[in-house]
């Protein structure tokens, strides 16, 4: 299958100058939500636009294997090149997993379980956070496309198909475990060689492996983005070495460490690395300047509502693993994940309940996780995180409360409001999902929010925050997604309503597609809208996920 693809991409690429065949690129999404910022505005997309929604339906749907546990089932996804023209996404699933799923078609490279989960109560599983890759402070723009052949930069240089295989809105057709590409764990194994995976002797086999000038295991030196000591030419563990170097994927397992996993099988690069307590519930990871960031919530495994922070570096044999920073809220009151100003100040969201920083927004160090300012407001319960939009020399920092009014704050003096909404009224039980925010072609700055059974459309100035348009009739909505200047909008439904995705033109809330009867279960408020060049990814509970989008050429 392999060589199938690697023939039919290299006739593609040595075709291009007759055929004029176009190369495009995209954005990688590396955290939640997009950007560090949290905004889940995608700003290019050279598919999707209020005026190309033609041809706009179900690509594909899978099927994965996973038990949902506390009402979670599939987390959201980042997205990267995996390397010979393929995009990958990966993913967190409830029962202490991590999937990997190609983009083109919904196979998956690999579904890998960390062991037992350990989900109790109302907590959810510790993997079900959004994985992370190397993030940048400052998003970057999507490349304009190219001719194929001519040069262009960056590992997610690739066409916009790449598997070549099923029908649109199949999948691929059945395949036996390990047939597509190669079994998990033999994609850059020399002859003999085991990886490290977490078995007791995986760490002696991968160091002996890595001393014969293959790829890191254990605790050997590493370069975490690819290639560095203990790897011979083109076998960096994060990717496909000579077909363009990859960053690796960080998840968090149940046990509470920090894995490093390579992208196209699943299996830790380096010794896993203790983090969080075991059994703490982690929010979305990022990592930025080498740190990896997440929050504990709601208490459980006993961890301390916090934010906690370690250096991702790998650690030389016989060195102490690094020990996590941590910033803790001193009480029940639980953070959200953080956002990052261009400057990489994290600026932290926090629940009602006790201790000194309930109801509050808080401004920390991204070194120190020291405190740089907050803003409080008693009663808020601030549900979900901030976002961050640059406004000239400002930036504004919107957070929402519980009972549906926004906050809109200075970044750089958090102690007033420069302005506030009103309450909802009729929320009822619902908690409002999360913010998005973007700017129009004007410059105008839009926010988006949620309430019980719509999404509702602000502008904003740095004194203002006026709504503009509402999309009713959405039940139990997700935080929204902008791609190019439409809104989609999931209304997660619930066990007698299933979830139904909805686009919207951004600017007037004027409706310009919605996916029908495509989904079949509803989409739990833990879960996520994310995106992948041309496509929108909904993940039900039922384990199924969902690929709307444009066609693209995916399947040949």
């Amino acid at each position: 299958m392999l060589n199938r693809n690697l023939a039919l991409i290299g006739i593609l690429i040595a075709g291009a100058a007759s055929s004029q065949i176009f190369r495009y690129t995209q954005t990688e999404s590396s955290t939640a939500r997009y950007d560090a910022q949290r905004t889940g505005w995608i700003r290019v997309d050279h598919f999707i636009a209020p005026d190309k929604m033609n041809g706009f339906a179900l690509q594909w749907k899978t099927k994965l294997v996973n038990t949902p546990r506390n009402g979670a089932a599939l987390g959201s996804g980042i997205v990267g090149g995996g390397g010979l023209g393929i995009t990958l996404a990966w993913l967190g699933l409830s029962d202490n997993r991590t999937v990997a799923i190609d983009m083109d078609n919904g196979f998956p490279f690999f579904n890998r379980a960390y062991g037992p989960a350990t989900s109790t109560g109302s907590c959810l599983s510790a993997s079900l956070a959004t994985p992370t890759r190397t993030t940048t402070l400052v998003p970057a723009e999507s490349p304009k496309p190219t001719l194929a052949g001519q040069s262009t930069t960056g590992p997610n240089a690739q066409l916009p198909f790449g598997s070549v295989l099923g029908n649109p809105g199949e999948g691929i057709p059945p395949v036996k475990p390990g047939s597509y590409f190669a079994a998990p764990g033999t994609f850059f194994a020399a002859p003999g060689a085991k990886p490290y995976d977490g078995t007791p002797d995986s760490a002696i086999a991968g160091a002996a492996y890595a001393a014969s000038g293959g790829q890191t295991a254990g605790r050997g030196p590493a370069n975490l983005d690819g290639g560095g000591p203990g790897r011979g030419p083109g076998r960096g563990r994060g990717g496909f070495g000579a077909f363009g170097a990859v960053s690796a994927v960080y998840t968090v397992s149940n046990d509470g460490m920090l894995r490093r996993i390579t992208i196209h099988d699943g299996l830790d690069g380096n010794q896993p690395v203790p983090f969080l307590p075991a059994g703490a519930q982690a929010t979305d990871l990022t990592l930025i300047n080498n740190l990896v960031y997440t929050a504990t919530v709601n208490g459980c495994g006993g961890a301390p509502n916090g934010v906690w922070s370690i250096n991702s570096n790998a650690v030389p044999a016989g060195l102490p693993f690094p020990k996590p920073t941590s910033w803790l809220t001193g009480g029940t009151a639980s953070p959200h994940t953080p956002a990052f100003n261009a400057d990489g100040l994290l600026y932290v969201t926090v629940s009602s309940g006790t201790g000194p920083f309930a109801d509050s927004v808080v401004a920390l160090d991204p070194a120190t996780l020291a405190v740089k300012g907050t803003f409080t407001m008693a009663g808020a319960n601030f549900a979900s995180p901030a976002v961050i939009l640059r406004q000239g020399s400002k930036d504004l920092i919107a957070a929402q409360a519980a009972d549906g009014r926004i906050f809109l704050l200075d970044g750089a003096n958090l102690a007033t409001p420069l302005a506030t909404s009103a309450a909802v009224p009729n929320l009822g039980n619902y908690k409002p999902n999360g913010l998005a925010a973007w700017q129009d072609p004007t410059g105008q700055a839009w926010l988006l929010s949620t309430t019980s059974a719509s999404v509702v459309a602000h502008k904003i100035t740095p004194t203002s925050i006026t709504q503009v348009w509402t999309l009713p009739n959405v039940k139990a909505p997700l935080a929204p997604l902008v791609i190019n200047g439409v809104v989609f909008a999931l209304a997660g439904g619930d066990q007698k309503a299933p979830a139904v995705l909805h686009a919207v033109n951004g600017l007037t809330g004027q409706s310009i597609w919605n996916s029908g009867k495509a989904i079949t279960s509803f989409v739990p408020q833990s879960s996520a809208l994310w995106n992948s060049m041309g496509q929108v990814l909904v993940g039900a509970y039922d384990g199924t996920l969902y690929a709307f989008g444009v066609n693209l050429e995916r399947h040949l």
